[in-house]
């Protein structure tokens, strides 16, 4: 086998792992999950490799604001990412925190769920921003995105997580499609 053929087997390899779960838009687009969410001790907080990426509204049958979500994880542990679509410059920030009403979302959101702990962008103690560097709705689309951000808790007296690093996807649709 020769050395080229072994860097494609090896990234084919990869890319199965890293999009285990979810059934990418077009076989062999890359997906990359490098978004790193660490705990104040410096723990990483370990997902599921399971991946869901789609364009829909804000909530299904509640808010119908054209929005893009990422989910990464399961029930019990994940991250969640929001972002509405009309707010989207390519390349320009999307500081946090963001707050809003929950009907009328604007931005960029973050969820993250790391039992007992549940933490999001709209807290007061979360500081940082996301850039989405590619955003495409059409069916052979995805979103590329870094973010680097201090997310605080939504329980006032448990301690926040460290986010930072990139995110790339095919849409992949919701999770139970």
């Amino acid at each position: 086998m020769t050395s080229a053929n072994r860097i494609a087997l090896a990234a084919s390899a990869a890319l199965v792992v890293a999009s285990e779960g979810s059934d990418p838009a077009e076989p062999g687009v890359p997906q990359a999950n490098n978004i790193d969410i660490s705990r104040a001790d410096g723990a990483g907080i370990p997902f599921a490799p399971s991946v869901w990426v789609w364009c829909g509204p804000w909530e299904e049958g509640e808010v119908p604001e054209p929005t893009v979500h990422v989910l990464v994880g399961s029930q019990e542990s994940r991250w969640e990412f929001r972002v509405v679509r009309r707010d989207v410059r390519i390349g320009e920030p999307l500081s946090f925190p963001n707050t809003f009403i929950w009907n009328e979302p604007k931005g960029a959101d973050m969820f993250v769920h790391d039992p007992p702990n549940e933490l999001s962008t709209q807290t007061a103690n979360t500081t940082g921003a996301v850039i989405i560097e590619q955003l495409d709705c059409s069916p052979d689309g995805g979103i590329r995105f870094t973010v680097e951000a201090i997310v605080g808790s939504e329980f006032g007296d448990l301690p926040p997580v460290t986010v930072t690093g990139n995110f790339s996807s095919p849409w992949t649709g919701p999770p139970g499609m």
